[in-house]
């Protein structure tokens, strides 16, 4: 039985990853007017409304038509009673990007598996600062999710100066400034740092500041693993802080990772990180 139920969860995830997500390698695979037929599912429309019972029918990749289709035929019918039918997930924090570019692992199917059909990559600050390359990397094999890469600033900044514990020279900073818009240039959606980890623990507030303006044109995002989990140095209610002051600055969407209390100094702090994000 639960062998069955995950056949079939692999299956609804592939078919909703091409229609609510359109990733272009595995639409290719689905010929242009093939029909899927997702029967009596529990559908969560990603709107925040209740799920509703209803069916669901595919052609081509595209959703055709939701509600009761009890006469409707398709190439492919899938019974989902008791299951729940949804668009993709997104992980804004995804350590994949090294085995999707690996053969035999760029389907993502143990992502699938999960209801994951988009993964940010390069988080923490860490990762290739070719955009590019990566990317080409990474759809030889044909991807089976969507990828959303960033600009990794720890690579960046070690690309630059090392691990030097300075902080950047004006001319230091330029060069990080033009990786960064080469990288968004090349399709990478935002600026990712790990200020947790050398060498981004090196880079003061201002530095990230500045190099997450250049993400703003592009409406790109920043994406942080903060400073300090606990009271090993600026402390945890500032290190979220710092995060949200960074993107504020830039004037762009920020995803704050690893919200956590680490350690009994901070235990219950909880409420006071979900406050500041929500001021």
């Amino acid at each position: 039985m639960i062998a069955k139920q995950s056949e079939i969860v692999l299956s609804l995830l592939r078919c909703l990853l091409l229609v609510f997500l359109g990733i272009s390698n595995v639409s290719q695979l689905v010929a242009q007017d093939r029909t899927i037929l997702i029967r009596n599912g529990r559908v969560m429309d990603g709107s925040g409304n209740p799920w509703f019972t209803a069916d669901v029918l595919i052609r081509g990749g595209q959703i055709e038509a939701v509600g009761n289709l009890e006469d409707a035929a398709a190439d492919e019918v899938i019974d989902a009673t008791g299951l729940y039918v949804t668009p993709g997930f997104i992980d804004t924090h995804s350590h994949s990007g090294p085995g999707l570019a690996t053969p035999g692992l760029s389907h993502g199917e143990p992502l699938l598996a999960m209801g994951l059909t988009t993964v940010f990559v390069n988080p923490d600050g860490g990762g290739p600062t070719d955009i590019s390359q990566q990317g080409t990397s990474l759809v030889e094999d044909g991807l089976g999710v969507n990828v959303a890469q960033m600009v990794p600033h720890g690579s960046l900044r070690r690309s630059v100066m090392g691990e030097e514990e300075r902080e950047a020279t004006p001319a230091e900073l330029e060069r990080m400034k033009r990786m960064v818009v080469a990288g968004m240039e090349e399709g990478a959606w935002g600026l990712s740092s790990g200020t947790y980890y050398v060498p981004g623990n090196y880079a003061p507030p201002e530095e990230l500041e500045e190099l997450a303006k250049e993400v703003a044109p592009y409406g790109g995002v920043y994406q942080s693993h903060h400073r300090d989990e606990s009271t090993y140095s600026v402390g945890l209610i500032a290190s979220v802080e710092e995060v949200i002051n960074v993107g504020r600055v830039a004037g762009i969407p920020t995803i704050l990772t690893h919200v956590k209390a680490l350690g009994p100094e901070v235990w219950g702090y909880g409420p006071a990180i979900v406050q500041r994000v929500e001021q």
